[in-house]
């Protein structure tokens, strides 16, 4: 899940998109023994930009807030549910999908203003697919010191 604090325009191999201030979600496969290292690799800026979602990454106007492993889930079955879902609409044709020409993209804007409901919402998403088992990332306090004004890590919205 990311924050987009104010209107972006992202451009990626010879397109552009402008992305609204809000909350997305970036669904992928990571075909590694670790796919938690992926998600991680995500909150850092400074990265070679190897995928698409790395350009979001490491833009100034945006920032990871939190991830989701999901172990025995297809990527597949996960964009299926997240475009069906009518907590998520499609952000960017193409983004981060141009390997699987059926897919429309793997951004999705979630309509929803407060982000630990956003998260909660891919939670609810994810449990309906039923993973093996799911293991959330959220960043912390000093993960991210630069990003959206006064913005809070995930793990802090619980305790306000």
């Amino acid at each position: 899940m990311l924050e987009v604090c104010s209107k972006l325009e992202l451009r990626v191999t010879g397109r552009s998109r402008t992305l609204a201030s809000g909350y997305y979600a970036y669904v992928g496969s990571a075909n590694i023994s670790r796919p938690y290292l992926r998600v991680l690799r995500h909150f850092k800026r400074a990265k070679r930009s190897r995928w698409h979602i790395d350009y979001l990454t490491s833009s100034s106007e945006a920032r990871v807030l939190g991830g989701i492993v999901l172990y025995g889930v297809s990527e597949d079955s996960l964009y299926a549910a997240a475009l069906g879902s009518e907590s998520l609409e499609a952000a960017f044709p193409r983004f981060g999908s141009t390997d699987r020409r059926s897919h429309v993209t793997h951004l999705f804007r979630i309509r929803s203003p407060d982000p630990l409901d956003a998260f909660r919402k891919l939670l609810e998403l994810a449990r309906g697919l039923e993973p093996f088992s799911i293991e959330p990332i959220t960043a912390t306090a000093d993960s991210f010191p630069l990003g959206c004004e006064g913005g809070r890590p995930l793990e802090s919205l619980g305790s306000t």
